[in-house]
């Protein structure tokens, strides 16, 4: 392994570990808008395939959403070097798909509306519709607990199958080791090896570990492996010929910055139900259609309640990022893929759902990646300790180490703060001292001459989480 692809993975599994919103309500990786949990469980049960949909092109360039998010999309590209592919979908019909930039910068390939993604945590929208039919199917329930499924971890034995749909089954982010699990009996291995981080039910913590699990128990129910359920049951059925837990030959290259750089990313694949997916704009159009057909025969009351306005999905993984959104108010669906890792996905992930819903957004300028010195001052008023609005048992700590300045999670996890604009900061792994950097949170606050009185936590998934200070 060369020592720029040591770093990468070192840098991988740092930012798996800072567990700021695991031990709060969301995580690095949170996936859904409109606060993160409920979404992930908005894909009720199945109706029989051969009910199945299919998106069908009807450009419509005068469409304003369409504007707006193909305008996104190439200010993504200009200051990002994102290239990718964007679709714009409404009740199944297409009325956007463009794809921009490269698909390879060694072969100059230029990159085209079929090319195929690696989709990282978008994966889960698949495994909870999977589960969902399973449970249609009278195949599983999801009040079973994992006692019937995992008997030989007992610490598991309380935790339910909607825990684990719903992030509250007490399992930790994610667990060393599982990122590259190549089957889900090895992540599931790799994740029994952590306790609960609390009582299932008490809490909610977003966990990549559920969602292995979860494609374990599926292997289980199902009697088969967890790729070919997703063959069976969703894919050819819905006619997504380019999706699987497997890369085809019309994958586009990932990559990520260093040193002011582009490069190619290192390649980790997890073959488990959290992210280990690949699949293409079109084909992810078509698993919007199936969500909508699931939802349209939705008969769990406490999942009709929780269903959202907003439904959305990112995914990051390496050198790539992935986005699926759905306005319900709108009907409007919009898929972006690009293999430039880079651009805060939370803020874009927040931008396409303002797109969707009719809302105007800007693209994040290329600022936000590029590390400026700090006001010594202006850090000595953020150091303290901050309570959690929505649960003040939970604080958060700032504080200097030497000639940095450090965030501690309520987990105890430490990372280093960045500056990259006057009033904004990234945690970042403590080794990253890059020129340029990327991070899925960012800290904001309030400009005063004392004591910084709180601040604000930006994290994937739209969610904005404020601290105030403790006297």
């Amino acid at each position: 392994m060369t020592a720029s692809r040591h770093h990468r993975r070192l840098r991988r599994r740092a930012l798996g570990r800072v567990s700021l919103v695991a031990a709060l309500r969301g995580g690095w990786s949170c996936v859904a808008l409109a606060g993160c949990g409920p979404a992930l469980v908005n894909a009720p049960a199945a109706i029989p395939s051969e009910a199945a949909a299919h998106c069908t092109l009807r450009e419509t360039p005068e469409d304003a959403t369409v504007q707006a998010a193909s305008s996104y999309a190439q200010g993504l590209q200009q200051d990002w070097d994102a290239s990718g592919v964007v679709l714009v979908e409404r009740k199944g019909e297409i009325l956007l798909e463009r794809a921009f930039g490269v698909a390879s910068h060694e072969s100059g390939a230029a990159m085209s509306v079929d090319r195929q993604f690696a989709i990282g945590s978008v994966t889960k929208e698949w495994t909870a519709w999977l589960v969902r039919d399973a449970a249609h199917a009278g195949k599983l329930s999801l009040d079973a607990t994992l006692a019937q499924w995992q008997p030989s971890v007992p610490q598991w034995s309380r935790v339910t199958i909607r825990q684990l749909l719903e992030h509250r089954s007490g399992m930790i982010r994610t667990a060393e080791g599982v990122r590259e699990a190549a089957s889900p009996s090895e992540a599931t291995e790799h994740c029994a090896q952590a306790p609960l981080a609390f009582e299932p039910g008490s809490s909610y913590a977003y966990s990549n570990c559920g969602y292995d699990v979860l494609s374990r128990v599926l292997e289980l129910a199902l009697g088969k492996p967890f790729p070919q359920l997703l063959e069976e049951r969703l894919f050819r059925p819905r006619d997504m010929p380019d999706s699987g837990m497997r890369a085809g030959p019309r994958l586009a290259t990932g990559y990520t910055r260093e040193h002011g750089k582009t490069v190619p990313a290192a390649a980790l694949h997890s073959a488990a139900g959290a992210g280990g997916g690949y699949s293409t704009a079109r084909d992810l159009c078509q698993f919007l259609l199936a969500q909508r057909e699931q939802e349209a025969s939705e008969l769990d009351p406490a999942l009709r309640r929780e269903q959202q306005s907003v439904h959305g999905q990112a995914g990051k993984t390496d050198g790539f990022q992935s986005f699926l959104v759905r306005d319900r108010a709108t009907d409007t669906g919009i898929v972006y893929l690009t293999n430039q890792e880079g651009a805060p996905a939370s803020r874009v992930l927040e931008d396409l759902q303002k797109l969707a819903a009719g809302q105007p957004a800007q693209p994040p300028h290329e600022e936000l990646r590029r590390v400026i010195a700090g006001d010594p001052q202006r850090e000595e008023r953020l150091i303290g300790k901050f309570q959690l609005e929505i649960d003040p048992t939970q604080q958060l700590v700032i504080e200097r180490r030497g000639d940095q300045l450090v965030f501690i999670d309520p987990g105890g996890q430490v990372s280093l703060l960045v500056w990259v604009a006057p009033r904004l900061l990234l945690p970042v792994p403590l080794d990253d001292r890059r020129s340029e950097v990327s991070s899925d949170a960012e800290i904001t606050f309030p400009e005063t001459d004392r004591p910084t009185p709180e601040i604000e936590l930006h994290v994937l998934g739209g969610m904005r989480l404020k601290a105030a200070r403790i006297p």
